[in-house]
């Protein structure tokens, strides 16, 4: 499998590849890690994590960031975009 932009989050790359946060992950609960692994369990998006989210589309550039806004309109302020 070659990673792209487009399946780097996917399922079957998280199978394929062993990453530092599955690592952390296994760490701290196994079953729980190879629960995400298989999808049977999607961690909740917090507020750190979309901000984290934001900045990379951001410094990745207009395309990337354009669609994070489109895809995430509940973490921009609707008075001030």
């Amino acid at each position: 499998m070659i990673l792209t932009n487009e399946n780097y989050f996917s399922q079957e790359a998280s199978t394929e590849f062993f990453s530092v946060s599955q690592y952390k992950d296994m760490k701290d609960c196994p079953a729980r890690a190879i629960a995400t692994m298989r999808g049977e369990y999607k961690p909740e998006i917090t507020k750190a994590l979309l901000i984290g989210s934001y900045v990379d589309a951001y410094i990745e550039g207009n395309e990337a960031f354009e669609k994070f806004k489109a895809e995430h309109p509940e973490i921009f302020n609707s008075r001030t975009g």
